[in-house]
């Protein structure tokens, strides 16, 4: 819980809870890839025995299934690093290009893997839109003239 308190101190609360859950939520991507079954098999032997079964992703894709899974993981933690340290505006820039150039995925990828990232990727938009330095958290605007 520690990193999370560090994370919300950094990033403010809302964008805290966003990137969190766009992490876990990339983490399921990946476990969902090499554990679950995507697909189904069956064969038949010369002797005419029939066997079948399910595959996951990664099993009928092969290293690059998991490849594709993994990208929008990547994506997200490099986008939680970003943020880490926002303070300065080139890195909450740079947030926002890793963001767009995931959302450009979710879009091209849309007939495949794209509709299960697109949760992650709003996640990740609400957590960059979000985002306060402390600076702005701790800004207190002037008493308006009496």
């Amino acid at each position: 819980m520690a990193i999370f308190r560090d994370l919300r101190e950094r990033t403010g609360s809302t964008s805290a809870i966003a990137l969190v859950c766009a992490l876990g939520y990339s983490l399921l991507i990946v476990g969902f890839g090499f554990l679950f079954p995507a697909g189904s098999y069956s064969s038949t032997s010369s002797d005419g025995t029939t066997e079948s079964g399910t595959t996951t992703l990664v099993q009928q894709n092969g290293w690059w299934g998991g490849v594709v899974v993994a990208i929008p993981m990547v994506f997200a933690f490099a986008i939680a690093a970003l943020l880490w340290n926002a303070e300065q505006r080139p890195a909450r820039t740079g947030a926002w290009i890793v963001w767009a150039i995931l959302a450009l995925g979710n879009i091209a990828a849309l007939m495949s893997i794209g509709i299960v990232v697109a949760p992650m990727t709003f996640g990740l938009l609400v957590a960059c839109g979000t985002f306060e330095s402390r600076a702005q958290r701790a800004y207190v605007p002037p008493a308006a003239p009496a």
